[in-house]
């Protein structure tokens, strides 16, 4: 029973730790997702500065790289209809306390199953091991109630 009783309490501690490493990586997920999208556009901005600048410093390099400025034009439009960029700050800090949640508890329930299954799993081979070597009766019923 004491044994039983460790190897919960262990189990609930790796859980404990999974669910926030695991709430941690959620949440830095999603900060990765909306950075880069912040910074795809404050590039794709400074792109299209550059080229407006150019536009009135240098106007036949302009027209020469029409092609490159359409890009970079197009680009923009691309980063501004990013759904990161258009999201409000209160839904962000909502899909942060989502993603936290979540990997909590898909941690802590990864944790418990691997470790009740393949506890128990090597619990119950070393108790058939143990009553294979031993072989009698005698210390069957011993082992099966400790």
């Amino acid at each position: 029973m004491n044994l039983k009783c460790r190897f919960y309490k262990i189990t609930l501690l790796l859980a404990i730790v999974a669910g926030v490493s695991c709430a941690c990586y959620g949440v830095l997920l999603v900060a990765d997702e909306y950075y880069r999208a912040q910074n795809k556009l404050n590039v794709c901005r400074e792109s299209v500065e550059g080229w407006e600048a150019c536009r009135k410093m240098k106007p036949e390099f302009y027209k020469a790289n029409t092609e490159t400025v359409s890009t970079s034009l197009k680009n923009l439009n691309e980063a501004q209809k990013n759904f990161w960029v258009n999201l409000p700050k209160s839904r962000l800090v909502g899909l942060y306390f989502l993603a936290g949640l979540a990997g909590a508890i898909i941690g802590s329930l990864i944790t418990w199953a691997v470790l009740l299954l393949v506890g128990s799993t090597i619990y119950e081979s070393l108790r058939w091991f143990a009553l294979v070597c031993c072989g009698h009766s005698g210390h069957r019923k011993s082992l099966r109630y400790q």
